[in-house]
Formats: structure tokens, sequence, C-alpha cells
């Protein structure tokens, strides 16, 4: 949540895989969703993306203030510099 340019997102992104990647569920394909506003620079987002190809990776431009994902679909939430904007836990 709060996925801004990308790069610190992306990072972050790659250690929580990492540690999956050698847990009991290694064998697991894991889809990322990018979250931010939908005014972002959404360009440089999707060319790190691309460019860097480690993950399956794409993004919502839907506030976090409402729900951005289907119901019962997310599995791990990260947020690093965009939760000081939340007005509850």
């Amino acid at each position: 949540y709060g996925s801004s340019h990308g790069f610190n997102a992306m990072h972050a992104m790659k250690m929580i895989l990492e540690c999956l990647q050698k847990s009991k569920y290694r064998n697991l394909d894991y889809l990322v969703v990018h979250n931010d506003l939908p005014n972002n620079d959404w360009k440089q987002m999707f060319e790190l993306l691309n460019t860097d190809g480690s993950y399956c990776g794409l993004a919502s431009g839907r506030s976090f203030y409402d729900p951005c994902l289907p119901p019962d679909s997310l599995a791990i939430g990260f947020c690093s510099s965009a939760i000081h904007w939340l007005s509850t836990k």
C-alpha cells in the first residue's frame, strides 16, 4: 500500500517473496498488487516491473482507504511510509 515510484516497494516485495520461497509455501505462484493513488506516476512503476521481471506484479490505482482488492484475496499486506495517512488500524 503506497507504492509510490516503486523502487522501495519492489525491494520489499522481493524480500518477502524470497522468504516465502524458503518456506513451506515455496511451490506457490504469487501475484503482487502494488497500490497507490490514481494520480501516482505509474509509468515509472510499470517500467520497473517490466525491466526487473523477478515477479508477477501489477498496479491498482484505488485508495487504500477503501477496499482495493476483492474480499478474502489478500494474503500479505505491506505498507512502509503511507501508513501514517490512515486514521485507524
